[in-house]
């Protein structure tokens, strides 16, 4: 995924714009590609959370049931 930043620059301590240029588009699409595991992530969260909401509410009205009111 990342690429490290070896051969960036040159002997001189000059930036190869090119080199500079590929590392920054790797870097963007690992960017890219961590932000959407992450919306998925929290869409898969924030369901799992609303299911064991229901499954307490549901939970708690057997609980009235069975105990007689």
């Amino acid at each position: 995924m990342l690429m490290h930043s070896v051969g960036t620059l040159s002997r001189s301590g000059v930036v190869d714009p090119e080199t500079f240029f590929q590392q920054y588009e790797a870097m963007k699409e690992d960017y890219d590609a961590l932000r959407k595991r992450y919306a998925d992530l929290i869409a898969s969260h924030s369901g799992t959370v609303h299911k064991l909401e229901l499954s307490q509410v549901r939970k708690t009205e057997l609980e009235y049931i069975l105990n007689g009111f």
